[in-house]
């Protein structure tokens, strides 16, 4: 089975993942703890990402004040940070999960759904959302909903 930290020593990947999951865990909850000044000034972060429209997104923005500006700034990038931490703290775990079966288990082909997860997701927004094509040349059987979610 190979995953992304499949060159490491296994002593090694089990040193990694408690270290992950703490650092993904304390990432996640100072998201938590950014959001809710925003929340409180009428509208979360993800109000304002998914506003929809420039007049909406103003509204938000004016109704947070600049402080509260500020802090989603601060929170964006505390949130590129999770979006690294939270996938890769995912495929070392179920790496490690399923590494405890013998090949071809189901608990097997549940941590590669897992760990896959995050991946294909991540590809569907950057195509459907954004307009990116970052498969170049792999072929999903998402194309039929990517014309979906197009029309």
């Amino acid at each position: 089975m190979y995953y992304p930290f499949a060159h490491l020593p296994f002593h090694q990947q089990r040193l990694l993942f408690p270290t992950l999951l703490v650092l993904t865990l304390l990432v996640w909850i100072t998201l938590i703890w950014m959001e809710r000044p925003l929340a409180k000034a009428g509208a979360s972060i993800i109000d304002f990402e998914l506003a929809g429209t420039l007049d909406k997104a103003q509204a938000i923005m004016h109704a947070w004040g600049e402080a509260n500006r500020q802090l989603a700034r601060r929170q964006t990038v505390v949130d590129f940070v999770y979006l690294v931490l939270y996938p890769l703290t995912l495929a070392l775990g179920c790496g490690l999960a399923a590494g405890q079966f013998s090949a071809g288990s189901w608990p097997v082909y549940k941590a590669h759904l897992a760990a896959d997860c995050p991946l294909v997701c991540y590809i569907q927004v950057c195509h459907c959302r954004l307009g990116v094509d970052i498969r170049s040349g792999w072929q999903f059987e998402l194309d039929a909903s990517t014309e979906e979610v197009n029309s």
